[in-house]
């Protein structure tokens, strides 16, 4: 059925779009390629779409999507608008290179977001594409090579690189009722196992922690008492951070009776011991937070130009670059798509959940929004949602598909 093939192939270069960064290790590994592997895994799928879609006889208007809304195009008028103003105001070497990645993932996400797919396929390919990373880095232990320059950078981009991957595993380990797929999501979660709890950065460990709790409070039908025990959760683990040292106790404890020898830990500990559980990001986010406007924004990569790195923060890195009003105009959209289409994004948590902890939380402590093709896949989740009623994907009753003949054929 054509209908089926065209969800197929869809879903397979969300999964592909989704786990570039994996790719491109391998690429890295296999062909003598050192540069632009991103680029080219992502001109290749969109080419091969371009080409299926023309072999089918459609239209290019309808490859891009036949419409931007309202709340696109506002989002996208800020976004132009202050290039234009860093270009031509204050100068910075970032700027350019992150309207590369603007144009190269926001594009993408873009047209990818517009089709028909299905997260359970997605979450399957994912899989798929997360075998030979393993294979090459996981198995055979590459990542105890503290010989590397940059060692701790290394390790924070393998938590992250992997981190859709291992999520991915988890879901379908209790989602997906195809034999295969179970054992491929236990094979991974066993092989990442040892290194998410050994080497793995701590916005890793947050971002996994983070999934599994919202999975279990919003997988099946939201009430008032989960979510009075998610937000009681949450206020005890503030709490629990603004007292540092007796925190750093606890955990000490735990760990010495548990024999846990986790780097993320063990860190977190020496750090709330030396009061500076931020590893220096307070400082970072204080030197951001004096330079931040109401009206207007200091430009688009202009904070690591006068600053050692990025603003660690993505609420912090938006008001900066953009200023506070933009900001609240910014969140006030996502607001309102949310809530004029919160039956849609009601049916279809699970992949909100999923999206939200492998781009958010990363960027909640490091990195750039602008080099996350993540965080671009999911601003566009959400801004096209307005069109997505007719879109199959899995909900929490099931696939969303009226067909069932169409469902098997997918599946």
């Amino acid at each position: 059925m054509e209908k089926a093939n065209d969800i197929r192939f869809n879903s397979l270069l969300v999964a592909i779009f989704i786990c570039v960064s994996s790719i491109s290790w391998v690429v890295d590994r296999l062909l003598p390629i050192h540069s632009g592997i991103i680029f080219i895994v992502i001109a290749l799928s969109m080419t091969a779409m371009l080409i299926r879609h023309s072999i089918k006889g459609r239209t290019v208007a309808s490859f891009f999507g036949n419409y931007v809304n309202v709340y696109q195009l506002v989002l996208l008028i800020i976004v132009i608008f202050f290039f234009v103003v860093t270009f031509f105001g204050k100068k910075s070497n970032y700027t350019f290179d992150y309207l590369q990645c603007f144009i190269l993932y926001g594009f993408t996400a873009y047209i990818l977001s517009k089709r028909e797919y299905n997260m359970l396929l997605i979450m399957r390919y994912i899989m798929y594409i997360g075998i030979l990373p393993i294979c090459l880095i996981i198995l055979t232990n590459e990542y105890n090579d503290t010989s590397r320059e940059d060692y701790y950078g290394y390790l924070m981009g393998l938590s992250y690189g992997f981190l859709p991957i291992f999520i991915s595993a988890l879901f379908s380990l209790f989602n997906d009722k195809k034999i295969h797929a179970k054992l491929l999501a236990l094979f991974i979660i066993v092989s990442l196992f040892s290194f998410y709890t050994a080497k793995a950065s701590r916005g890793a460990l947050a971002a996994v922690l983070a999934y599994v709790i919202l999975y279990l409070f919003f997988h099946k039908k939201i009430t008032r008492l989960r979510i009075f025990i998610f937000i009681l959760l949450a206020v005890i683990t503030v709490i629990g951070l603004a007292n540092t040292a007796v925190l750093a106790k606890i955990l000490q404890y735990i760990v010495d009776k548990l024999k846990i020898n986790s780097f993320a830990i063990n860190k977190t500990i020496e750090l709330m011991i030396k009061n500076d559980i931020s590893n220096g990001r307070l400082e970072i986010w204080a030197n951001a937070i004096k330079d931040i406007h109401f009206l207007y924004g200091n430009g688009i990569g202009v904070f690591e130009q006068f600053n050692d790195g990025y603003v660690h923060n993505i609420v912090l890195q938006l008001a900066y670059e953009f200023g506070i009003l933009n900001l609240l105009l910014f969140i006030g959209t996502m607001g309102i798509v949310i809530l004029k289409k919160r039956k849609f994004f009601y049916d279809n948590r699970d992949f909100l959940i999923y999206l939200i902890c492998i781009a958010i939380v990363e960027l909640m402590f490091s990195s750039s929004f602008w080099l996350s093709n993540k965080f671009w896949f999911l601003l566009c989740f959400v801004t096209t949602a307005d069109k997505k009623e007719s879109k199959i994907y899995l909900n929490n009753k099931g696939i969303n598909i009226k067909s069932d003949s169409l469902r098997r054929n997918i599946i």
